[in-house]
C-alpha cells in the first residue's frame, strides 16, 4: 500500500505569469514522521499565510498531536503556515471511526470553519444521526476547537463545500440519500443521492435545509458560492427532472453527468439551472467568482468530445475549464490535457487576470503527477507545468499566497525530482516552494514536451529525463550567462551529465527541440 504524504507547493511569484516560468525552488517536509496524511484543501488567510485541511491516519511517532481517544482510522487534520512559510501549528480532531476534512473558510474573527465527514460519535464528535454525517468544526485563529455540529440523516450524508454568508452564518453543500433528521425529503431511490443545502447561523444552528436535484444521483464534488443574498450551486448530475431541467443540447438518451449551475435565493428556492458538457461524463470539481467581470469560473474533468466540449485532447479524461456569466450563459470553455488521464481540481486568479488551473495527470514523471496550466482571460493556455516525484502525487488546491501561489495535495514520493529537498524521506507532510523566473520562456506546446532534472541540488551526476524522447539540444549556462555545456540529443529519454568539475552555484539547463520549443530548469550545484 502506498503511503500518501500531504504537501503544499508555494509558487513564489507576484502578479501574472505570461512570459515567465514556474519552477520548484525547494521541497520541505513537515514533521509528521510516520503519519499517513493527505491535504484535501487549502485556503489563503488574511495574514498572508495558508490554512490547510485533510485527513491523517495516526501511527507511532511524528510531530502531530495525539487524540485523547484510541483510533486507527482517519481523523481530521488542520494546520497553519505563516507568511514566512513556517508551520505555526497542526491539530487533529475526530473520534474512533473515519473523519475527513473536505473544505474550509476563514471566519470574520480570524478563526476557521472546517467542513468534514464523520462516521464517529465520540471523541470530538457528538450528535451523529447515523451513518456518515456532515460535520462542521469551528476553531479560533490558533486551531482550538470552539464548537462542532453534525448535520444529516440516518443514512449517508457527505460534505462538499462551505462558504461564509452576508449575515455571518454559513451555507453548506453536501449530498444525502436520506429523508429524515435534517433532510426534508428525497427525490430518488435509496441508491441515489440528492444535493443537500444547509443554511446556518454564526454558531451552526440550522436555519433551513433544501434538497436539490432529480431522480438520478447528484455528484459529491462541486462548490457552493455566496453572492450577496443569492447562492450558486455548482456540481454534476445525470438527473434531467425536478430541479435539473434539461437544456436544449442534452439528448434525452444521455444519462451521463454534466456540469450544472443552479441559482438559489436566500431561502433556498431554485431560481434557474443551466448545464454544460457533452455526451459523456463531465464532472465539476471547483468554482469561484471572478468579480472583475462578474463571471463564474468552473474546473473539473470531461470525458466528452462533442456538444460544448470542442478541443478534447484524447486519453481518458481532460481538465475542463468553463467560464459562464452570472445568468448561466456560457462565455468560453477550454479542455486541457495530453494523451493521458487528466483531472481538474482547483483554480485561482492572478492579479493581472490570468487563471491558474491545477489538476493531475499520469505517467509523465511518476505514476501520478501534478498539473498546472495558466490561461489568459479568453481561455488560451499560455503556460503549463507538470511536477512531482517518482511515485504518485494528487493535487487538490491552488491558492494565492504572500509572494505567489500555493498548490496542496498528497504524495507517495519521499522527494520531488525538481528543487531542493529538505528533511527528505520523512514519511509525513511536506511543503514545496516554487519561484517564478523573469525569463522569456515560450509555452511548451500541447504535444507534452517536458523535461525533468534530478537530483537538484546535484553533487556528482545530473540525470535529465525527457519523457517523449524528442530530438534537440541541451545547453547549460552559469549564473552570469556563460555557456558551460552544449550537447545534441537524438531521440533520447534519459541523459546523464557529470558535474563534479562544475563550480558551486546556480546553473540554467535548457532543452530546445527541433521545433524550437524551449524548457528551462534552474540547477543548484553543491
Amino acid at each position: 500500500m502506498l503511503k500518501y504524504i500531504a504537501f503544499i507547493l508555494l509558487l513564489l511569484c507576484g502578479g501574472g505569469v505570461r512570459g515567465q516560468a514556474l519552477h520548484v525552488d525547494s521541497n520541505c517536509f513537515l514533521p509528521t514522521d510516520k503519519c499517513c496524511a493527505e491535504i484535501s484543501s487549502a485556503i489563503p488567510t488574511t495574514d498572508k499565510g495558508i490554512f490547510f485541511i485533510g485527513a491523517m491516519v495516526r501511527k507511532p511517532g511524528g510531530g502531530v498531536p495525539f487524540l485523547p481517544i484510541d483510533t486507527v482510522m482517519g481523523n481530521v487534520m488542520v494546520g497553519k503556515l505563516d507568511s514566512n512559510r513556517q508551520l505555526s501549528w497542526v491539530k487533529v480532531f475526530g473520534g474512533r471511526d473515519d473523519d475527513l476534512a473536505f473544505k474550509a473558510c476563514q471566519t470574520p474573527d480570524g478563526g476557521y470553519a472546517v467542513l468534514a465527514l464523520t462516521l464517529s460519535n465520540d471523541g470530538d464528535v457528538t450528535g451523529n444521526k447515523g451513518g456518515g454525517d456532515i460535520w462542521l468544526l469551528r476553531t479560533d485563529a490558533n486551531g482550538n476547537l470552539l464548537w462542532q455540529k453534525t448535520y444529516g440523516s440516518s443514512y449517508s450524508d457527505d460534505p462538499i463545500s462551505i462558504a461564509n454568508t452576508a449575515d455571518h452564518g454559513f451555507i453548506i453543500l453536501g449530498t444525502t440519500n436520506g429523508s429524515d433528521g435534517d433532510v426534508p425529503f428525497h427525490y430518488g431511490g435509496f441508491f441515489s443521492s440528492d444535493w443537500l443545502v444547509i443554511k446556518t447561523d454564526s454558531t451552526g444552528n440550522v436555519l433551513w435545509t433544501k434538497n436539490i436535484g432529480g431522480t438520478e444521483s447528484e455528484g459529491n464534488r462541486g462548490q457552493i458560492l455566496a453572492v450577496d443574498s443569492f447562492y450558486y450551486l455548482i456540481g454534476s448530475t445525470a438527473s434531467r427532472d425536478y430541479d435539473c431541467i434539461p437544456s436544449s443540447w442534452q439528448s434525452g438518451a444521455d444519462m451521463y453527468d454534466d456540469y450544472y449551475v443552479i441559482k438559489l435565493n436566500d431561502t433556498g428556492a431554485v431560481l434557474w439551472d443551466s448545464s454544460y458538457g457533452g455526451s459523456r461524463n463531465d464532472e465539476a470539481e471547483s468554482a469561484m467568482i471572478d468579480r472583475r467581470d462578474n463571471t463564474i469560473m468552473i474546473t473539473g474533468t470531461t470525458y466528452s468530445n462533442d456538444h460544448m466540449v470542442t478541443d478534447y485532447n484524447g486519453g481518458n479524461g481532460d481538465i475542463w475549464v468553463v467560464k459562464v456569466k452570472m445568468d448561466g450563459t456560457l462565455v468560453w470553455q477550454k479542455a486541457l490535457g495530453i494523451t493521458s488521464d487528466e483531472t481538474g481540481s482547483s483554480l485561482c486568479i492572478t492579479p493581472p487576470g490570468e487563471y491558474i488551473i491545477c489538476g493531475n495527470t499520469r505517467y509523465v514523471i511518476g505514476g501520478g503527477d501534478g498539473w498546472l496550466s495558466v490561461l489568459d482571460t479568453t481561455g488560451n493556455e499560455i503556460y503549463r507545468k507538470i511536477f512531482g516525484g517518482i511515485e504518485n502525487e494528487a493535487v487538490f488546491s491552488i491558492v494565492q499566497s504572500k509572494n505567489g501561489y500555493a498548490a496542496a495535495g498528497g504524495s507517495a514520493s519521499d522527494l520531488f525530482t525538481e528543487g531542493l529537498n529538505c528533511n527528505a524521506n520523512n514519511s509525513g507532510s511536506f511543503i514545496s516552494y516554487f519561484e517564478r523566473w523573469p525569463l522569456s520562456i515560450p509555452f511548451i506546446a500541447e504535444n507534452g514536451i517536458s523535461m525533468i532534472a534530478y537530483p537538484n541540488p546535484v553533487n556528482k551526476e545530473l540525470i535529465i529525463k525527457l519523457p517523449n524522447a524528442v530530438t534537440g539540444s541541451i545547453t547549460v549556462l552559469n549564473s552570469i550567462g556563460q555557456t558551460i555545456l552544449v550537447s545534441a540529443v537524438e531521440r533520447e529519454s534519459c541523459i546523464k551529465i557529470p558535474v563534479e568539475n562544475w563550480s558551486t552555484g546556480l546553473y540554467f539547463l535548457s532543452f530546445q527541440s527541433e521545433s524550437k520549443q524551449i524548457n528551462t530548469i534552474k540547477i543548484l550545484k553543491n
